[in-house]
């Protein structure tokens, strides 16, 4: 995930009364980007789980197979189930495990960028603190300022990490209902127009489940279809 650089300069010196002021924020700022992404998380899942489920059925009879049958009430707590292992890694790891490109394909990778999301915002309240003192601001004006900062992160970063992060969790779900309805082989296919040259290298190949590269990366237009039980 890519985020926001500041200038290279050197972070200003504040009191130790506002770095446990900057300390606080940044708990309430990122324990409550966490509770976007853990909203997210649980929504994706449940909504593809529902989407494979017809999928995998309608492969089934064109298969002459029975139905999966999966009550409503077993896919929410499989998703919320998943979405709580998420949320733990976020809290605890300070990260997930995001899409690389390694080589002609791509794979899940560790990514600690929760932490960097951390220092990033920090820098930013610092510089607001700095420019206060400075320029003699208000309390109203250093206030408002500092909203600013709550409103990117939580409601516009937090966001796009979302559609990022629930790519992942959208790539899984509906592998893990496929595999369930004994789904051997899936078929990888670009969609729209993709310039990626990985999706388009891979586009057309048949992969194990167990072994299909996931859908994540930002560009990527990519879906995958049912090939063998």
């Amino acid at each position: 995930m890519e985020l926001l650089n500041d200038e290279q300069d050197s972070t200003p010196e504040v009191s130790p009364e506002e770095e446990k002021y900057i300390d606080k924020n940044i708990v309430v700022l990122i324990a409550a980007y966490i509770t976007v992404l853990y909203k997210a998380n649980i929504e994706t899942n449940i909504s593809t789980q529902y989407y494979a489920l017809g999928e995998v059925n309608k492969a089934r009879l064109e298969a002459g197979l029975s139905p999966l049958k999966l009550d409503a009430t077993t896919v929410k707590q499989e998703a919320l189930s998943t979405a709580n292992e998420y949320r733990k890694l976020l809290k605890e790891k300070g990260g997930s495990y995001v899409v690389v490109q390694k080589g002609a394909t791509e794979e899940l990778v560790f990514k600690d960028w929760l932490n960097n999301l951390k220092s990033d915002t920090k820098d930013k309240i610092v510089r607001i603190f700095d420019k206060a003192t400075q320029e003699g601001w208000n309390p109203a004006k250093l206030k408002d300022e500092l909203s600013k900062i709550e409103e990117l992160t939580k409601n516009k970063r937090a966001s796009v990490a979302a559609f990022t992060e629930t790519r992942v969790a959208e790539h899984q779900s509906r592998i893990h209902i496929w595999k369930r309805g004994n789904v051997r082989l899936v078929q990888r296919h670009v969609t729209g127009s993709n310039s990626c040259h990985i999706c388009q290298d891979m586009d057309g190949q048949i992969y194990e489940i167990d072994d299909a590269p996931p859908l994540s990366h930002f560009s990527c237009k990519c879906i995958y279809s049912i090939y063998l039980f």
